[in-house]
């Protein structure tokens, strides 16, 4: 294995943790009676701001933070946590 190909795959595995805590975020904050702003989840889990957040979301999973949620919604096993 080289060097390089270590470093992509940690920074793959760091950017998919980052992803679920995101998701379990969102989903806590869907489901609390004051929900926090997509931009503020975003930057708690180390997002620089909402777009950046949305942009991993589709290269991970194929759907924006919303869209995702909604499709999650409908499905015993939620979307999001297959990946």
């Amino acid at each position: 294995i080289s060097l390089c190909s270590y470093k992509k795959n940690q920074e793959e595995y760091l950017r998919l943790q980052r992803y679920h805590k995101t998701l379990r975020d969102l989903k806590q904050s869907q489901n609390s009676d004051s929900p926090e702003s997509l931009t503020s989840i975003a930057w708690a889990n180390g997002y620089c701001d909402f777009s950046h957040l949305y942009s991993d979301f589709r290269k991970i999973c194929g759907y924006s933070p919303s869209r995702l949620l909604k499709e999650s919604d409908h499905e015993e096993d939620a979307v999001g946590w297959r990946i």
